[in-house]
């Protein structure tokens, strides 16, 4: 089942400039092309929190389940929030 592409891990968050250059391009597809070199590309998919992205929907769903994880982290780290595995 493929998740809802309004929920938050789906949001790309990216900058104006990025956006449009991606336009409606798969993420990996995007970032090989926007990003050539392997180190640059290393650190904007880090800056954004992505994670392992695909050039199709297989996958889709572990995709979005490990952002959403991480993307919590962040929130949580910013905000000072313990993770519930460490209370």
């Amino acid at each position: 089942m493929i998740v809802a592409s309004k929920e938050v891990p789906n949001l790309q968050l990216l900058t104006p400039a990025e956006n449009e250059s991606k336009g409606g391009r798969f993420p990996g597809e995007w970032l090989t092309a926007a990003f050539p070199d392997g180190g640059h590309r290393a650190a904007i998919e880090a800056l954004h929190h992505y994670g392992s992205v695909g050039d199709a929907l297989d996958g889709f769903d572990e995709f979005i389940a490990s952002r959403r994880e991480m993307l919590t982290a962040v929130v949580r780290q910013r905000l000072g929030v313990p993770s519930p595995t460490s209370v």
